[in-house]
């Protein structure tokens, strides 16, 4: 980003605060990404569980004779 000579003290704060703004919507957004991939680990975990347990009931009904 080019710094144009003549910014007054106003202007450097405006650019100032809209990159601290950027930059807390990206910190904002990257915490979000986060928290999603540990919501589909989660869920991958769960799903696969079921299969287990659904494999393991199947095995007992055949044990069992049914």
């Amino acid at each position: 980003m080019g710094c144009p000579v003549a910014m007054s003290n106003q202007e450097l704060v405006n650019a100032g605060m809209k990159t601290m703004d950027e930059t807390d919507q990206a910190i904002e957004l990257s915490k979000q990404t986060e928290q999603m991939g540990r919501i589909v680990n989660e869920l991958n975990t769960i799903q696969f569980s079921i299969k287990k347990a659904s494999q393991l009931v199947k095995e007992i009904g055949r044990q069992v004779g049914f």
